[in-house]
């Protein structure tokens, strides 16, 4: 609960390099909890087995491969984790409305997110290329009919999600399907992921939205971004529409 609240969680242990220790470490980053201090044994099991005894009772023992975690080990995570940011330390999260003066902070994120997508899909220009008027762009779009708001820990740009309310021309469908709100982008940046602030951003511009009479909100992502749609789908979103696309021509 403290994760998804936004506080800093962490975990100290050991698992083993199995399927059931790779569903572990991937659960607790989908909950916001830092698992850079759990270290993997290859030659240790970790999650649970069965075992038949008499009378056909079944027992279900854990395997205790954070026994392997020498104290001298795990006083070396701690000091890993201490130098990132004190483990008792609960970061102040703020979520606002964007002003002006962020317009730079707006960029360098607008950067950060281009050059993420670049690296899933080679149709997506350089950040630098095209941050400055796509910033302008969706100043534009949110001042008609939607908002841009940012994430702030300890008072310091973290991210940003912007949405406004669009009009589809989609003659097939229901007129509340036409109109909808739309989260045209999010980015946290690297330094502050794992805290759930694109669930906490997403939410504030859903609240947002929620007051021009909408009654759904989509969101577009890259079929290659897993973790954008794990974190989408964590704040109950669910695919509605997909897009392939087949090269059919020599690309430039």
């Amino acid at each position: 609960m403290s994760a998804r609240s936004g506080a800093r969680v962490a975990m100290i242990g050991c698992i083993g390099r199995d399927n059931f220790g790779a569903r572990l470490r991937a659960n607790l980053d989908a909950a916001g909890v830092d698992s850079t201090a759990v270290a993997e044994d290859e030659k240790a099991a970790s999650g649970m087995n069965a075992a038949i005894v008499p009378r056909r009772r079944r027992i279900w023992r854990r395997h205790r491969v954070d026994d392997r975690l020498t104290p001298a080990a795990e006083g070396r995570r701690r000091d890993k984790l201490a130098g990132q940011s004190s483990l008792n330390a609960i970061d102040r999260v703020a979520i606002r409305l964007a002003e002006s003066s962020v317009v730079p902070d707006l960029r360098l994120a607008v950067v950060e997110l281009q050059e993420h997508e670049r690296r899933l899909h080679p149709t997506h220009l350089p950040g630098s290329e095209i941050a400055d008027a796509y910033v302008a762009w969706m100043v534009t779009q949110a001042a008609r009919s939607g908002a841009i708001l940012i994430a702030e820990v300890d008072g310091v740009f973290a991210g940003f999600a912007a949405g406004w309310v669009d009009d589809d021309d989609k003659l097939a469908e229901a007129p509340d399907s036409r109109r909808f709100g739309l989260v045209s982008d999010i980015c946290v940046l690297p330094a502050y992921r794992g805290r759930r602030l694109a669930s906490r951003l997403l939410d504030g511009i859903e609240n947002r939205l929620a007051t021009t009479g909408v009654i759904r909100i989509r969101i577009g992502v890259l079929a290659a971004n897993g973790p954008a749609c794990a974190s989408y789908e964590r704040s109950g979103f669910t695919a509605y529409e997909i897009v392939y696309e087949k090269v059919v021509g020599q690309v430039a």
